[in-house]
């Protein structure tokens, strides 16, 4: 019977990031984490992962309340969820292809 009933209805938050948006937001986060965890472990401090963000959310145009917001819509619609990570590991894949080469 579950299986059966509606897809519940989400509403779409105010500034919802398009799904283009979230792949690109998805994949520069990735690799700020990624690099978090190299500088963790390298001594730095969590100031310079404050800058790391801040500098992140200009670049995008985005707050911090905005991406939130849509990573929350996104999550909870699995299907669409899927694909926007499937084209940010394809974008990681690329950027860890181009820096092997170099």
């Amino acid at each position: 019977m579950v299986a059966c009933a509606p897809e519940e209805q989400i509403p779409e938050p105010e500034g919802l990031l398009s799904q283009e948006q979230m792949v690109e937001v998805m994949t520069d986060i990735h690799l700020i984490e990624g690099a978090r965890t190299g500088l963790v472990i390298m001594g730095d401090t969590v100031g310079g992962v404050n800058e790391h963000y801040k500098a992140f959310f200009e670049k995008h145009h985005v707050s911090q309340n905005q991406f939130d917001s849509s990573f929350v819509y996104y999550s909870k619609k699995p299907e669409v969820f899927d694909k926007i990570y499937e084209r940010v590991i394809e974008n990681l894949s690329v950027i860890e292809s181009e820096i092997q080469v170099d």
